[in-house]
């Protein structure tokens, strides 16, 4: 395991490359702006954390890490990741909140081992119908995206938390809000959750009109 936690470190040494035994690698709170591709020869690890830093831009050799189980990125200020990610098969774990993804390459949907998946704070407005493929996925953050479909939720067998709009949203909403029955806020009981609906469909069409 190695620990180069809040060290304002801007680059990382050649060195680094040649610990190929290495499993544990936490690189989390400096002010890295890249992924060096000196990381492709540390195909052993198994936890990666380069969260909370000034990342721009992540290296498609990062597809090379195909023993990772956990990968953080969060804190950063990525726009999109690369199609490598889907060589990540064995990846149990991938938090990528926080950043400025605007969508998600469709190899997503190669990581079919993946368990838990954080995409919050980003400005997703669509969700890969790749998604679909990620067959053992149990928790999905969405908050803080202004996604208008999730009815491709649906068909992941073992999806059973997902968050959106601040809360523990209920199956019966992964759908496509344009496409809801007109009385289907009238049957909500639960006040807050018709409150957080009501207002999200209003903001949606408030985009839309200013289009």
């Amino acid at each position: 395991c190695l620990q180069l936690t809040k060290n304002h470190l801007k680059t990382l040494p050649q060195s680094l490359g040649n610990l190929t035994n290495l499993t544990d690698l936490y690189i989390r709170f400096n002010q890295l702006e890249k992924v060096p591709e000196i990381f492709s020869n540390l195909t052993k690890l198994l936890f990666l954390s380069i969260d909370n830093n000034q990342l721009t831009d992540i290296t498609k050799s990062l597809g090379n890490l195909t023993n990772l189980v956990e990968l953080n990125l969060y804190s950063n200020q990525l726009t999109s990741l690369p199609d490598s990610l889907g060589n990540l098969a064995n990846l149990k774990k991938l938090d990528i909140h926080n950043n400025y993804l605007t969508f998600l390459p469709d190899s997503l949907g190669d990581l079919i081992n993946l368990v838990e998946l954080n995409l919050y704070n980003n400005q997703l407005t669509v969700l890969p119908d790749s998604i679909s493929n990620l067959i053992n996925l149990t928790n999905l953050d969405i908050n803080g995206n202004p996604l208008t479909d999730l009815s491709i939720l649906l068909k992941l067998p073992k999806l059973t938390t997902v968050n959106f709009l601040g809360i523990r949203f209920p199956r019966r909403y992964w759908i496509k809000f344009s496409c809801g029955e007109p009385n289907w806020l009238l049957d909500e009981t639960n006040v807050e959750i018709r409150r957080l609906l009501i207002q999200h469909v209003a903001v949606l069409a408030s985009r839309v009109s200013k289009l």
